[in-house]
C-alpha cells in the first residue's frame, strides 16, 4: 500500500490522504472509497477509524481518500461561507473529479460516521458517478425537530433499557439513580406535550431522508447501513425509516447491520475491528456482484 497527500479544491484548499493499493496491474475495476468526517473530527477519524479502515480497503484493493471539508482538521474555511450542507456535496464532488483526474476510478463509494453518513448521502444524491453509499452511526438530518428527537430518546431509553445487551448494565443504574434523570423526564416530557402537533408543524426531516434513500436506491447505489447497538442513531432510522429499511432490504438494494454491545465512537479495539471486517466484506461484495 502507498500513501501520498493530497491538496485540491476551488473555494478552499483541502487536504487529503490517498491509500493506494500496490498490487499490479489491477485485475479488475474497483471503485474508490471517499471517507467523510465525522462531525469536527479530522480525516483520522473518531479513534483512527478511518485510518484502520482506509488501509484495511486498500489491502483489499480499494483506492481510499480520507480528506478534511473545509473547516475541519487541516482544511481551512471556505471563502465563500457557502451553507455546510452544501459545500460538503460541493467538496465531495471536487475529490470525486479529482480521482477520476487521475484515473485512479471512475465508481465511487461514500462511507462516512455520524454527520458524514448523512453528508454522504447527500452526496450520492447529487453526483450519479457514486454508486455505493455506506451510512455508519448516522443520527439522521441536521434539522430534526423537538419532537423526533424526543421520540427516539425515549425509544432509545425502553430499548437499552429491556431489549439489548446493556440490560444488567442498565438495571445496575437504575438502582443506584446513577443516570441521566433530568435528560429522560425531558424527553418523556417532549414527547408527551407535543404528541399532537399544531398545524404549523415543521416538517418532520424523516421525510426528506427517506425521500434521499430512496433516491439512492433506486438508481442503484448499494446501500449500507451499520448501527452499533449503544447508539441512539439507531432508534432514530428504526423509528423513522423502519418500514422502507425493511422494504428496501428485501429487494436488495440495502443492507442494514447492527453490531452487538459496541457505542456510538467504536471505543473498544474489539468493535473497531468488527465495523473494519463488515466494511471489507461489503466492499468486496460490492465488486462480486460486477462480475
Amino acid at each position: 500500500m502507498n500513501e501520498v497527500a493530497l491538496v485540491f479544491g476551488g473555494k478552499s484548499e483541502l487536504l487529503g490522504v490517498l491509500s493506494e493499493p500496490t498490487a499490479e496491474p489491477r485485475q479488475e475495476s474497483r471503485p474508490a472509497f471517499l471517507l467523510l468526517n465525522a462531525g469536527t473530527v479530522g480525516r483520522v477519524g473518531p479513534n483512527r477509524l478511518y485510518v484502520k479502515l482506509a488501509r484495511s480497503l486498500a489491502a483489499r484493493g480499494f483506492p481510499v481518500l480520507r480528506f478534511d471539508f473545509s473547516g475541519v482538521g487541516d482544511s481551512p474555511p471556505r471563502a465563500d461561507h457557502l451553507p455546510l450542507d452544501e459545500s460538503t456535496v460541493d467538496e465531495v464532488r471536487e475529490a470525486v473529479d479529482l480521482l477520476e483526474e487521475r484515473g485512479t476510478a471512475d465508481r465511487f463509494v461514500l462511507l462516512g460516521i455520524c454527520s458524514g453518513g448523512y453528508f454522504a448521502l447527500r452526496a450520492a444524491c447529487a453526483d450519479t458517478r457514486v454508486s455505493g453509499l455506506a451510512m455508519i452511526n448516522c443520527s439522521g438530518p441536521l434539522e430534526v425537530t423537538d419532537r423526533e428527537i424526543a421520540r427516539t430518546l425515549v425509544r432509545h431509553y425502553r430499548r437499552i433499557a429491556l431489549h439489548s445487551s446493556f440490560r444488567a448494565k442498565t438495571l445496575r443504574k437504575l438502582l443506584t439513580l446513577d443516570f441521566d434523570r433530568r435528560g429522560v423526564l425531558e424527553a418523556v416530557r417532549t414527547q408527551w406535550t407535543s404528541a399532537r402537533p399544531s398545524a404549523g408543524a415543521t416538517r418532520p426531516a424523516a421525510l426528506d431522508l427517506e425521500a434521499d434513500v430512496r433516491t439512492v436506491c433506486r438508481r442503484g447505489v448499494r446501500t449500507l447501513f451499520i448501527h452499533s447497538e449503544g447508539d441512539v442513531g439507531l432508534d432514530y432510522m428504526q423509528l423513522y425509516l423502519g418500514a422502507a429499511i425493511r422494504e428496501l432490504s428485501g429487494s436488495g438494494s440495502l443492507q442494514f447491520e447492527v453490531l452487538p454491545r459496541a457505542n456510538h465512537v467504536f471505543t473498544l479495539t474489539a468493535h473497531q475491528a468488527q465495523l473494519v471486517e463488515s466494511v471489507g466484506r461489503w466492499a468486496v461484495s460490492l465488486v462480486r456482484e460486477d462480475v
